[in-house]
Order: structure tokens, then C-alpha cells, then sequence
């Protein structure tokens, strides 16, 4: 299921994240998420904040927090981005 802060966080990666990240800073991100995840169920962690693990987004967090949501989102953006799939518009 889709969420209003999966969508908000989508569109964070596409404006601040993707475009400042090389393919090999987004493969190496993608791992870092995935294996982060085999861990813990991070998606449903509300009260962590992940952003000292992932210190290479930490430059474009506005908030200074970066939940388990968020990074599981980062990576599934990443995966679409590796493989060409841009959104039509991003807010």
C-alpha cells in the first residue's frame, strides 16, 4: 500500500537525492538500505531516526531525520532510477 509520506518522500529523492548521487553512489546506497533491512523491518520503525547510519544523506535531509520508510523508499527509487523509470512530475 501506497502512503502520503511514501509519495512525499518519492518526490524528495527525485528534486534532492537522485540527481546528486552517481550510479555507483546509488548501487552502494541500495545495498547499504537492503542489508539494513534484512536486520529489522525498518519500514515500520517511527520513532528511529537513521540519518547518523547514512550519513551520505544527511546534505539533503531538511529535517535532520530520516526514517525507515524513507530510506526503504530511497531504495526502491534508486532501483527505478538505475533502470530508467523517472516520474512524470515531481512536486
Amino acid at each position: 500500500m501506497y502512503s502520503m509520506a511514501q509519495f512525499w518522500y518519492e518526490s524528495w529523492y527525485w528534486k534532492d537525492v537522485g540527481p546528486k548521487l552517481t550510479v555507483e553512489q546509488k548501487h552502494e546506497l541500495m545495498q547499504k538500505i537492503s542489508q539494513r533491512t534484512l536486520k529489522d523491518p525498518i519500514w515500520i520503525d517511527k520513532e528511529r531516526n537513521f540519518i547518523d547510519d547514512f550519513p551520505e544523506l544527511k546534505p539533503y535531509s531538511h529535517s535532520g531525520q530520516i526514517s525507515g520508510l524513507q530510506l526503504v523508499t530511497v531504495m526502491e527509487c534508486c532501483l527505478k532510477d538505475l533502470q530508467g523509470q523517472k516520474p512524470e512530475i515531481i512536486l
